[in-house]
């Protein structure tokens, strides 16, 4: 039902954008969150930029606002992609096939949001001022409230969030980005900072990260510096209030799977093909839903990153080594709470991802493929690299077997504190307040 509901929110507003109506796109936005804004005089008002299916980093702040003065109005992403998509000549797909996408269709897609397209795009300085005129007209019916608001995204770096910003600029709208996608190994970072953000420019009015160590990577990109501060994650704020007491442990274990392609783009190919990451991935995927199948008296979870990836990874890689999921393996889609299923798993399996830090957080054993870096450089793109003994290494079906029967695991707390400082920044169950004051 709710997907039905979600596509035909998205339908609507692709013809109001088609049909050159910013204003009433407006308020059919706002129409879900009318009467509580109108009437609450002190409230402020965040456009909360974000996809629809999921929580996000602002959600978890605004649900322990204890004054309730600050309201969410969810500005879809994919309502934005259109917009640039529009006003930018690229040609607009229908809007309910995501789900069912191969991975090179949802690629090609992906390419016109990124940091480059805005930069060589063909007639460039009159499509912005086309796409900043309808932005413009539909900020104001936002500013109609006459209440403080302020644009909210997770990153800065794509052309639609840059035009959006612009628009605000003329608006008098405050713009906070919050930067989730920081949190990666620092070899990472500091590949694509200098292969990506440092050819773009941070248009904002404020920029918070987790860590101090993630803020240092950014500091060369125009427009950051004397903008940024590190305030820690929402996450962790979340978790200490809510998973602090042990749960009731449902699952054996819970592979949380993403694609290790996607993981790809910030680490030179030279280091991905040594490291044999793709496919050290694919078996500690694949070996982990064949000892769960083998240990079928007990009980195991999926929970996927992203829904299509059900498509594009998970059913290719079942028929690749003609395998299914037995009964006791429950499969979660990426609207389940990552943090309630982690506090119910005993050990974690997971590659490459902010599961580890979150799970590490909560006390949890987390199990990774194994690599073997050769020198400091290899270490440095690894999630765990600089933290090795923080979690566990499998590369085997055997191993992993081992793992999941063992009832402890032998890791180091040093380790781990020093992992979860780098990824999570300060964890005193103060962020949230650390995060409104910017407002």
């Amino acid at each position: 039902m709710y997907s039905l509901l979600l596509k035909t929110y998205h339908s609507i507003s692709y013809y109001l954008i088609v049909l050159n109506l910013p204003r009433l796109l407006a308020l059919f936005i706002i129409i879900p969150n009318f009467k509580k804004i109108l009437f609450n005089k002190n409230c402020k008002i965040i456009l909360n930029t974000k996809a629809l299916t999921v929580k996000n980093e602002l959600d978890f702040i605004i649900s322990h606002n204890n004054k309730k003065n600050i309201y969410s109005i969810e500005i879809s992403l994919r309502i934005l992609k259109i917009i640039f998509n529009n006003f930018y000549g690229r040609p607009i797909k229908t809007i309910d096939r995501i789900p069912i996408m191969t991975l090179k269709q949802t690629e090609k897609i992906n390419k016109f949001s990124n940091y480059s397209f805005w930069e060589t795009v063909k007639d460039y300085p009159e499509n912005q001022k086309k796409i900043t005129k309808f932005l413009v007209k539909f900020l104001s019916v936002f500013k109609f409230f006459d209440k403080p608001i302020t644009i909210f995204c997770q990153n800065f770096v794509y052309s639609y969030i840059y035009d959006l910003f612009e628009a605000a600029k003329i608006m008098n709208i405050d713009c906070i980005v919050y930067m989730k996608e920081t949190v990666s190994p620092p070899g990472h970072q500091n590949f694509i900072v200098k292969n990506f953000y440092i050819r773009t420019k941070f248009n904002g009015s404020k920029i918070l990260f987790y860590s101090k160590e993630q803020k240092h990577f950014y500091l060369g990109v125009e427009g950051i510096r004397g903008n940024c501060e590190h305030i820690g994650s929402a996450k962790s704020d979340e978790i200490l209030k809510k998973y602090s007491e042990k749960k009731q442990i449902k699952y054996e274990a819970g592979l949380f799977f993403s694609s290790a392609q996607d993981k790809m783009n910030g680490i030179p190919e030279e280091i991905s093909q040594r490291l044999d990451i793709l496919n050290k991935v694919e078996q500690f995927h694949i070996n982990f839903i064949k000892v769960a199948n083998k240990l079928y008296d007990k009980k195991f979870l999926i929970k996927m990153k992203k829904d299509q990836h059900k498509y594009q990874y998970l059913q290719p890689l079942l028929k690749k080594y003609d395998t299914k999921l037995g009964p006791n393996i429950s499969l979660k889609s990426e609207t389940d709470n990552a943090q309630l299923l982690i506090s119910k798993s005993k050990k974690i399996f997971v590659f490459h991802s902010t599961i580890i830090s979150e799970a590490i957080l909560m006390n949890k054993n987390v199990i990774e493929p194994k690599f073997e870096p050769i020198n400091d450089l290899e270490k440095s793109y690894l999630f765990t690299g600089n933290f090795e003994n923080a979690t566990i290494k499998v590369d085997n079906a055997n191993e992993i077997e081992r793992v999941i029967n063992l009832e402890s695991l032998n890791t180091d707390t040093r380790h781990k504190n020093e992992l979860i400082n780098y990824y999570l920044g300060p964890c005193d169950g103060k962020v949230f307040d650390r995060f409104i004051s910017h407002l």
